[in-house]
């Protein structure tokens, strides 16, 4: 129920702030690494610096009266749009750069980069309980690569990219799956 009308309220501040709104299936999902026999297996995925990331604590805008920061999205299957679970007006929409780096508007805006994409995102929910889904983009798995950054972490940094982006050039990366878990998490 606090889910249904959380979206509800979303989709009209959607709709009145954003020029492309993105409107939401109604589950609401974490991210995690799946890749068997890696050291980012079970990795969480974080947004952070308008971008996505493993070892990169969530970082994103939050007025002062929101507490949540776990990084959460959701996918409208039909239009292939996707979101941050927020409750800035305009949200923050997801999309993917041409090179493929896969990224979030900042808060109260819906511009994206040159030769970037909103749509082709494809979300599989749980099959059952214990069990998680997919995210997809262009019908394709996602890539982690490493950054080189320093970290106090055991597991690296690695910033997510698309394999579907026409521009993906990146090497040295390890293909994984994006699992997801539904999540009652509050909006940042």
């Amino acid at each position: 129920m606090y889910t249904k009308t959380l979206i509800a309220s979303i989709l009209a501040s959607l709709a009145a702030a954003a020029p492309a709104p993105v409107a939401r299936d109604n589950s609401v999902f974490a991210m995690i690494v799946i890749h068997s026999g890696s050291p980012i297996q079970g990795a969480a995925i974080s947004e952070n610096g308008l971008k996505f990331w493993i070892s990169k604590p969530t970082e994103t805008y939050c007025p002062e009266s929101v507490e949540g920061k776990e990084t959460a999205l959701s996918v409208n299957n039909d239009s292939g749009l996707a979101g941050m679970h927020t409750t800035v007006p305009g949200g923050q929409l997801a999309y993917v750069t041409e090179d493929g780096q896969f990224s979030v508007t900042q808060a109260h805006s819906a511009a994206i980069p040159a030769g970037a994409s909103q749509t082709g995102f494809k979300y599989n929910p749980q099959p059952e309980a214990g069990m998680v889904g997919e995210l997809l983009f262009n019908g394709q798995g996602l890539s982690a690569c490493p950054t080189g950054e320093p970290t106090d972490n055991s597991i690296a940094i690695y910033q997510i990219y698309a394999n579907g982006a026409s521009g993906f050039t990146q090497t040295n990366c390890t293909g994984i799956t994006i699992g997801t878990a539904e999540v009652d998490a509050p909006p940042v």
